[in-house]
């Protein structure tokens, strides 16, 4: 966790926190962890919230009857096409 939240300085997060849809997500996932949250720096809280809402996901994976593996493989899956569309986005 610790890795998480020593994001380097410079962070486009609060850029992208300004796109309504996206600022709506964080806020309504952030409301997930505990009240001390807000208390945190925005890369902080980021960090926490994105840990917070995969854990969420996890958790409900189980209710689904979903094993570990599949999950992985659905997450890693996921992760490489976010993968794809950032190197497109920022690298092309």
């Amino acid at each position: 966790m610790r890795e998480i939240l020593s994001m380097g300085i410079g962070s486009h997060l609060d850029v992208y926190l300004r796109v309504p849809e996206i600022r709506d997500t964080f806020e309504a996932l952030r409301e997930l962890c505990n009240s001390d949250v807000k208390k945190l720096e925005l890369e902080e809280q980021v960090a926490l919230t994105c840990a917070e809402a995969l854990r969420y996901a996890y958790r409900m994976s189980k209710e689904l009857g979903l094993e570990k593996e599949t999950f992985m493989e659905g997450l890693t899956s996921l992760m490489d096409a976010e993968d794809r569309d950032y190197r497109l986005h920022h690298y092309n």
